[in-house]
């Protein structure tokens, strides 16, 4: 079946089973609405959907309620016996239920754990009933629900913040409880799993609302600028950022049996941000991947899709730059598939789909073989172009101190210094051009492989040898004398003065104090 409407078409094989989940501490609860069960037309094969559950997650366990829907408070009293810590609840009215049923969880205390252990997943029956592919549709949907909260790091959710979005009116019942005021999940940030320095790391730079900051050593979270759009947690290198305990892995599990799924269905695949209006029905062309927000995926996510045979499109929520970011990341998809060969079948062996920039992109890249036009800008493009001045470069190694991929290196070729400049570690972060003194670098976002034996590429080469004017000592490089003294020109003339008279290195610029 080929997907109608708009998105990324694919063309070819590419995708392979993946790799079954390990069990995490503890059950998985998929608990059904009687709603999806007993539905219009069939019912739901139960055994069907157990045994399709259990096969791929041994640790599933199913449920169903009557009036889920109606009675929110029924699934946490139903469950309470048994503790439930990850919970996957089907609903025909996932989306107008949410905020209920995550709101009864919190007032019931359901498992302690955060709201982030529990997801909703749509199970609206289509115009024509519950059909064969519809029952295998449900299948994929739970299936792929189970994977990601496979990977929810359960004691990360203890007592994580949750805050009502800016503006949102409180009401007395809300406080006291028993109101469905919409919670926010706020990102977190794990110190000891973070590698960043400085300021100018990717997680700052990525955050729309910029709630992100550093005091000292650690990154703090503004609980009332954040939006929980994930933006931080897709940046992060490291994966020192969740939001509730879900982490980028959790994404990366459930868009691999995604793939999986909708490649065998014959069917693409719509990510979708969690705010969109509608839902994808049973029976339709896509099946549906809910996130955060259009500002947490990249390109990179689109393209492995395609590079593993299923057709892609992206819908943005109401909010307009979600919604300009889904359709220039449709764009952009879009014109890649076209344009490309059919994907080499099993270019990941294990089954498994990479959503860590610059590698997702690259591997789909390589997968699809020549791209015409090659490296090309593009406001959404996930590889990133730098290109410094030499005149203005101070070769002070800032830059690449700041790089979190390695993308830029300070270093040496014969007597000159040099800073060198992989495209295929460059995630397009920005860092570098952040924490540049001099204001000599420029990042640029581009799609596209690196032309073969173009890079590394030295971006600056100095002359080394510089010798101190005031005692003979070889100076290493560093900012130049030229903008050092016109920084210290206000608070330290004398000391700027004496820059401008020569280079000195730092024990003759102390004794000259």
């Amino acid at each position: 079946m080929q997907p109608a409407g708009g998105g990324a078409v694919a063309r070819g094989a590419g995708a392979v089973a993946p790799a079954r989940a390990g069990s995490p501490s503890g059950p998985i609860w998929v608990a059904l609405c009687s709603d999806v069960v007993e539905g219009p037309g069939r019912r739901l094969p139960l055994a069907t959907i157990a045994g399709g559950l259990r096969a791929h997650f041994p640790q599933a366990r199913l449920v169903v309620l009557p009036e889920l829907c109606g009675v929110p408070s029924s699934l946490w009293a139903t469950l309470e016996p048994y503790q439930p810590r990850r919970v996957v609840v089907g609903c025909a009215r996932a989306r107008e239920s949410k905020e209920p049923i995550l709101g009864s969880r919190r007032a019931n205390g359901a498992g302690g754990a955060s709201a982030a252990a529990t997801l909703l997943v749509d199970l609206a029956r289509g115009p024509d009933g519950l059909s064969d592919q519809a029952v295998l549709e449900v299948l994929a949907r739970l299936r792929a629900a189970v994977a990601h909260l496979a990977q929810v790091d359960l004691a990360r959710t203890e007592g994580q913040p949750s805050h009502l979005r800016p503006g949102q009116a409180v009401a007395r019942r809300d406080l006291l409880g028993l109101g469905r005021a919409p919670a926010q999940l706020v990102a977190t940030w794990a110190g000891p799993l973070c590698t960043g320095r400085g300021p100018s790391r990717p997680c700052l730079l990525a955050c729309p609302q910029e709630a992100l900051s550093v005091a000292g050593p650690e990154v703090v979270v503004d609980a009332g600028l954040c939006d929980g759009c994930g933006a931080c947690v897709s940046a992060c290198p490291s994966g020192a950022f969740s939001l509730g305990g879900a982490a980028l892995a959790g994404w990366r599990a459930s868009v691999t049996v995604l793939a999986w799924e909708a490649k065998k269905l014959g069917l693409g695949a719509e990510v979708r941000c969690a705010s969109a209006p509608g839902c994808s029905p049973l029976g339709g062309p896509w099946l549906p991947l809910d996130v955060p927000s259009m500002h947490m995926v990249t390109a990179g996510w689109g393209l492995q899709l395609v590079a593993a045979g299923v057709a892609v499109k992206f819908t943005g929520c109401t909010e307009s730059n979600c919604a300009q970011r889904a359709g220039q990341l449709e764009e952009l998809v879009t014109e890649v598939a076209q344009g490309a060969a059919p994907p080499v079948a099993g270019h990941r062996p294990d089954g498994l789909v990479e959503l860590h920039e610059p590698e997702s992109t690259l591997e789909a890249l390589a997968a699809l073989g020549p791209v015409p036009g090659r490296r090309r800008g593009s406001p959404v493009g996930p590889l990133g172009e730098v290109v410094a001045e030499p005149d203005r470069c101070s070769l002070c190694g800032a830059c690449a101190l700041a790089c979190p991929t390695g993308a830029l290196q300070l270093g040496r070729e014969g007597p000159a210094q040099v800073l060198r400049f992989d495209a295929a570690r460059c995630s397009a972060c920005g860092a570098c051009a952040r924490c540049c003194p001099e204001g000599a670098i420029q990042v640029g976002r581009v799609v596209g492989l690196p032309e073969p034996g173009a890079y590394p590429r030295v971006l600056v080469a100095a002359e080394a040898g510089q010798h101190c004017a005031g005692c003979g000592a070889e100076l290493g490089p560093g900012p130049g004398p030229g903008p050092v003294a016109v920084r210290l020109g206000a608070s330290h003339p004398e000391v700027a003065r004496r820059l401008q008279a020569g280079l000195r290195c730092t024990a003759c610029l102390l004794a000259a104090r």
